[in-house]
């Protein structure tokens, strides 16, 4: 039996695995894109100042929906 801590790690390492696997080109002449940035990281405690974390860059199409997404290295 897998602990807490291994379902968290393996749920992650699914939704990484999806995300870079089906991560692909979008837009084109006439069509609709959607983008967004996200910054993922957590709180000591659920309070404070939030920690380092990971920023996320994605997009996604209206009508087709595909998507992509990449992690930004960049502080702003």
């Amino acid at each position: 039996h897998g602990t807490p801590i291994d379902w968290y790690n393996f749920c992650r390492e699914v939704s990484e695995d999806v995300v870079i696997n089906n991560s692909e080109k979008i837009g084109g002449f006439g069509i609709t894109v959607e983008i967004d940035e996200s910054k993922f990281g957590k709180r000591k405690y659920n309070r404070g100042k939030r920690v380092e974390g990971v920023r996320v860059f994605g997009g996604v199409e209206r009508i087709s929906g595909k998507c992509f997404f990449c992690g930004l290295s960049l502080k702003f």
